[in-house]
């Protein structure tokens, strides 16, 4: 037996001890390598998901539990950043709306007075305005389907 395989071997065996309370055991070590290196109370959780789902017991299905759960994770992570992007979205959107009026107004009155430099500063603005509504599109577009 070569020490690679060795080692393997032991890790495997902590993280059987490890999900001897739950459910059904492992049948061989590579259903066990992907949990190696997670915390005992993540490893007993994806064991548990693997062994309760009706596809059978593979380490690449091990593999994509954690995949998935780590992808939930981040997701939940993410939410509380979007939350406060939502709350203050609805202010700064006045404030823009507002900005814009007024350079607008202030200066429709004298057009001629400000500078070819400062109409494509105005000009970008909008431009990106309609950036940010074409991906607000593609968003809702994601989002079709989810309850």
């Amino acid at each position: 037996m070569h020490r690679q395989h060795a080692h393997r071997l032991i890790n495997a065996s902590a993280v059987v001890r490890n999900l001897s309370s739950v459910g059904d055991m492992p049948k061989n070590e590579a259903q066990v390598r992907p949990l190696v290196g997670l915390p005992p109370e993540k490893q007993r959780e994806v064991w548990e998901t693997v062994c309760n789902s009706d596809e059978p017991v593979t380490a690449e299905r091990v593999k994509a539990v954690i995949k998935t759960n780590d992808s939930f994770l981040i997701c939940l992570n993410k939410q509380d950043d979007i939350d406060e992007v939502f709350s203050n979205w609805g202010m700064r959107c006045i404030e823009i709306k507002l900005r814009i009026k007024t350079a607008l107004i202030n200066n429709s009155q004298h057009p001629k007075n400000l500078d070819k430099k400062t109409w494509d500063k105005i000009l970008s603005v909008f431009e990106d305005i309609e950036l940010i509504d074409k991906k607000l599109g593609e968003i809702e577009g994601k989002l079709e389907g989810f309850k």
